[in-house]
């Protein structure tokens, strides 16, 4: 009896234990907008300021593009994950500088402070964090077949 006993609190310890480290390891919205970011880019496109914050900080992006920025592909950014070799070769390597082209020079600046920072250099966007996922989403030009997925 005193073994059954044993074992009945070793397995509700056990589950506690594994629960506690599932909800401790979870990041909420709070602590992401705290992230601290050190980045810096010149005439770089968003593309690469994007794959520099999924790579580097593990900052998940979802983007919703304007119509109104229907007529240029400045906006488009790679959502797989590159190589090291692949990444430092974006950042490192000039490219075609885009019409849209973004300057950011920040040092332990909050992923809240950034984000302002990119969405200020864009016309017609904003940003959220929902379910731990930032998302640039439009202020003017958002397109009606996602409307109704969004309410």
């Amino acid at each position: 009896m005193k073994m059954k006993l044993a074992l009945i609190i070793l397995n509700c310890t056990m589950i506690f234990l594994f629960g506690a480290v599932y909800v401790l390891g979870q990041e909420n919205e709070t602590n992401l907008q705290d992230k601290k970011i050190t980045m810096r880019v010149q005439n770089r496109s968003l593309n690469v300021v994007f794959c520099y914050l999924i790579q580097k900080y593990d900052v998940p992006i979802g983007f919703e593009g304007s119509t109104l920025d229907n007529d240029h592909t400045d906006y488009v950014f790679d959502t797989n994950l590159l190589t090291a070799n692949q990444m430092n070769a974006l950042v490192e390597t000039p490219t075609r500088v885009p019409d849209k082209h973004f300057k950011i020079n920040v040092k332990d600046a909050r992923l809240a402070d950034l984000l302002d920072q990119i969405v200020g250099q864009m016309k017609n966007y904003k940003w959220e964090i929902n379910d731990a996922v930032v998302n640039i989403i439009p202020t003017k030009g958002g397109n009606k077949r996602y409307e109704s997925y969004c309410q």
